[in-house]
């Protein structure tokens, strides 16, 4: 987990395949790292727009794939449209977790009561959180009063299901318009 992201908008972008994701998706950081952590070719898996609403309760610590799945291993990513803080559901994470192998194979590994050793990933808008599918990890509640905006994603391995099928939805403009490595990387 770590780094500066690329730049985006504080405000929501009316299309979700413009080119101001592209910067996103391609960035060099986050490809090393899915290079390093995935270890062979690999595709995005999905990217949405996620808000934590005010008073939304924490998220229960999970891990985003199982081990035995042909989606793993799997490389998320988190860019703060808003910053995250401890009072607007900044997303915690169990440091080491993604090591402990007999502890995967449910989805939901329970409340974050009990687990001492969890951190808070906060950072100013414009960060990006890169992170092993396999880490436990949840939002916090967002006690702040003000919604929390992110974009979220995650790699995987080319043989795995993607869970978002960019092709189908996407308008040729949009298509003519990718390079070489992004055409690869949303499986066109």
């Amino acid at each position: 987990m770590s780094g500066t992201g690329p730049r985006q908008p504080a405000y929501p972008i009316s299309s979700n395949r413009g080119p101001a994701f592209d910067s996103l998706y391609l960035f060099p950081p986050l490809l090393q790292a899915c290079y390093r952590v995935i270890g062979r070719p690999f595709k995005l898996s999905s990217l949405q727009a996620r808000t934590q609403r005010p008073g939304a309760p924490h998220q229960g610590l999970h891990v985003d794939v199982r081990r035995n799945s042909d989606d793993w291993p799997l490389v998320g990513f988190i860019l703060m449209i808003d910053a995250f803080h401890s009072d607007n559901g900044a997303t915690a994470f169990v440091p080491g977790s993604q090591h402990w192998r007999d502890l995967h194979e449910g989805a939901d590994l329970g409340s974050h009561a009990g687990v001492d050793n969890q951190v808070l990933a906060c950072g100013e808008v414009g960060s990006l959180l890169i992170f092993n599918g396999s880490t436990w990890h949840g939002h916090s509640a967002n006690i702040s009063g003000r919604p929390r905006r992110s974009l979220q994603g995650a790699f995987i391995p080319c043989e795995g299901r993607s869970g978002t099928a960019f092709a189908a939805r996407m308008q040729p403009d949009t298509r003519a318009r990718l390079s070489p490595l992004a055409c690869r990387l949303l499986s066109l």
